[in-house]
């Protein structure tokens, strides 16, 4: 239970969580940096 409290542990997650953002916002606004066939699905998501 204090292991996920520990500040290392919660400084990773941080981390992680704003490299998953960044990604997000960069597949979001570039779909052609995604593999060939997410880019479709992606193009049929659009609205």
């Amino acid at each position: 239970r204090n292991l996920y409290r520990h500040y290392k542990v919660q400084r990773m997650a941080d981390k992680a969580k704003r490299v998953v953002r960044g990604l997000f916002k960069a597949f979001n606004e570039d779909v052609g940096l995604l593999p060939p066939r997410y880019q479709i699905q992606a193009k049929k998501d659009a609205p």
